[in-house]
C-alpha cells in the first residue's frame, strides 16, 4: 500500500546521478565501500516515462467483517505493478519488451516480463521476496524497500541460471505541493548469497547499481472526466477509470 497523495497518471523524469558498474572480484560489502568515486563519475542521461497508482479494495479479513456488518470496505492505494515495471525496463534500457503479466489478486508476489520471440531468453520471471513501507499515513513523504528476484526462461522452459539475480529498489517520494513530487530511486542487482560454484565467496556480489533523482507532474483530469471537478484519474489495469 501506498501514500494516498500517490494516486493518478504521474509524468516522471528520472535523472540518473550515478552508475556503478561490475568489478571482478568484489563482493558486495566491497563494491559499497569502494564504488562511491565510480559512482560520482556516472553519466548523465534522463528519461521520461509514466507511472501509476490507483485505488483497490484488499481482500483482507478487517474489510470482510465490515462488508458482514454492512459497512463500506477501506481501499487502498497500490501500484500498477505490470504497466509501471513495463515502463522501469525502458528505464533501465532493458528494451524489446513485449507485454508484463502481472494479477495482483491470483499472485501478487509473481510478475513475468515477456521478451520479444527472436530473443534466447523468453520470459524474465519476477518474484517479490520482501517488501517494506513507510509511514503511509504521512502527509509529506513516504519510501519503499523492495527485494526482487529476477530468473530469465529460455523458449525451452529452463532458467538460465537457477540463482537468476536479486535486485532491490529503494524509492523514497517527497510531496512538494499539490501535483509534484520529488523523488529518489536507488536499483541494486547482485547475485544470491551462497553462489560458490560461480564465485567464491560467501556474500553475494554486486552487479550495478544506479541512482537516480525523479521529478513526477500528476497528470490533471480531462474537463470531460467524472465526478465533475476531479483533480486527477488514473486507467486501473482492468481498464476501468477513476478519479478524485
Amino acid at each position: 500500500m501506498f501514500s494516498r497523495w500517490l494516486f493518478g497518471t504521474w509524468d516522471s523524469q528520472f535523472t540518473l546521478t550515478a552508475y556503478l558498474d561490475q568489478i571482478d572480484g568484489l563482493t558486495t560489502e566491497a563494491r559499497l565501500e569502494t564504488g562511491v568515486e565510480y559512482m560520482n563519475n556516472s553519466p548523465f542521461e534522463e528519461v521520461n516515462i509514466p507511472l501509476k497508482w490507483y485505488s483497490t479494495l484488499p481482500d483482507t479479513i478487517m474489510n470482510k467483517v465490515r462488508v458482514s456488518a454492512g459497512l463500506l470496505p477501506h481501499d487502498t492505494i497500490i501500484q500498477d505493478r505490470s504497466f509501471n515495471v513495463f515502463e522501469i525496463m525502458k528505464l533501465l534500457n532493458f528494451g524489446r519488451v513485449q507485454k508484463v503479466l502481472y494479477n495482483t489478486r491470483v499472485n501478487p508476489d509473481k510478475a513475468s516480463v515477456v521478451m520479444n520471440n527472436d530473443l534466447p531468453i523468453k520470459t524474465w520471471e519476477l518474484q517479490l521476496l520482501d517488501i517494506h513501507v513507510g509511514n503511509v499515513a504521512s502527509v509529506e513523504d513516504f519510501s519503499t524497500s523492495e527485494i526482487v528476484k529476477a530468473v530469465p526462461i529460455t523458449s525451452f522452459r529452463h532458467s538460465v541460471t537457477p540463482q537468476g539475480m536479486e535486485l532491490e529498489v529503494l524509492s523514497k517520494y517527497q510531496l512538494v505541493s499539490e501535483g509534484v513530487i520529488s523523488a529518489k530511486l536507488r536499483i541494486m542487482a547482485r547475485t544470491p548469497q551462497g553462489i560458490t560454484a560461480f564465485f567464491p565467496y560467501n556474500s553475494s556480489r554486486l552487479l550495478f547499481a544506479m541512482d537516480y533523482d525523479v521529478t513526477m507532474m500528476r497528470r490533471e483530469a480531462p474537463s470531460e472526466a467524472p465526478p465533475m471537478g476531479a483533480s486527477a484519474c488514473v486507467e486501473t489495469p482492468k481498464g476501468l477509470t477513476q478519479c478524485i
